[in-house]
């Protein structure tokens, strides 16, 4: 079945199967949906002072007819959405001024969730102030930009040991405290063919401008590949990337290319521990000690990547 959701409609009216008794708010929507229907919802700006809840039991489609057109505003009083339900699908929507002082400030998303086409912006939480990313949930086609962390992940965070992916998205301008200003990984996920640009973290101990990876023993840390990652900054490590890793640990970082990115003590580019780094372009990047690439010693495997001074290689 599909539903529609219109905030202009005079006459509401379950169970909302038409434009003529479209519901004038998504929550009302979803709520009287089967597993399987479609939402179609109309441009318009619809104010929320609690989270869209796609539940665990509901496998839905919510899709803005015009692409970015609908406007979901959490006021700053709420995460903007909740996609739980396995398979459901966000398209095409703004989501703006989420706040939580927990975790996901505009999306929090599980269970092999999909949100694609949208805007996340002007958002905010502790941790993942723009995305949160768990379980097999997958991000594409997206524009993440100027959102807050006030601890970690200023664009998207990666939460433990996840499967899920971030693709084809650009992720600009979003800010951390402490780590990772753009995205954060920890323990698992994958960043493919994103552009990853101007973020930045602002405390004085902060790491990983663009992006900051994560993990403990046992654990793969995530993968980097074919993305750019520029024009992002941190006060001391990884202006570009941070990774910070168990010893057996070694994340990919692959195609990639890093320039113009800027560390106020080591690795304008990259700083890292136990990372394989296969073809990138390490370049242009600025920082008092190993403008390019600062590794720990021993640590490491680099191979195939333009960057100079030539680390020790690996492999």
């Amino acid at each position: 079945t599909i539903r529609y959701v219109d905030s202009t409609n005079a006459a509401p009216a379950a169970p909302y199967t038409n434009w003529g008794i479209a519901a004038t708010n998504l929550q009302t929507a979803i709520d009287a949906a089967a597993s399987g229907d479609e939402i179609l919802v109309a441009p318009g700006t619809y104010r929320i002072s609690s989270p869209v809840d796609i539940p665990a039991s509901k496998t839905l489609t919510l899709r803005s007819t015009q692409s970015r057109a609908a406007i979901i505003d959490g006021q700053r009083l709420c995460t903007v959405f909740y996609i739980r339900g396995t398979n459901s699908w966000v398209e095409g929507f703004t989501i703006r001024n989420g706040y939580s002082d927990g975790y996901a400030g505009g999306v929090w998303m599980l269970n092999a969730s999909t949100l694609r086409d949208c805007l996340v912006t002007s958002n905010q939480a502790y941790g993942g102030g723009g995305v949160e990313v768990n379980g097999a949930a997958t991000v594409e086609n997206c524009t993440i930009r100027s959102n807050l962390a006030t601890d970690f992940g200023g664009g998207v965070l990666f939460y433990n040991g996840t499967t899920g992916v971030v693709r084809n998205c650009t992720i600009s301008d979003n800010v951390a405290s402490n780590s990772g200003g753009g995205v954060y990984v920890q323990n698992g996920g994958m960043v493919s063919n994103c552009w990853i640009s101007g973020n930045r973290t602002v405390d004085a101990a902060g790491n990983g401008g663009g992006v900051f990876v994560t993990a403990t023993a046992g654990n793969t840390g995530g993968t980097l590949v074919n993305s750019v990652i520029c024009n992002n900054s941190t006060p001391q490590d990884g202006g570009g990337i941070y990774c910070s890793q168990g010893a057996t640990v070694l994340a990919p970082i692959v195609n990639c290319t890093v320039v113009s990115n800027a560390a106020g003590r080591y690795g304008g580019g990259i700083r890292q521990n136990s990372a394989r780094m296969i073809n990138n372009i390490i370049y242009f990047n600025v920082a008092p000690t190993d403008s390019n690439l600062y590794q720990d010693a021993g640590s490491g495997w680099v191979t195939n990547c333009c960057v100079i001074p030539l680390p020790a290689f690996n492999g």
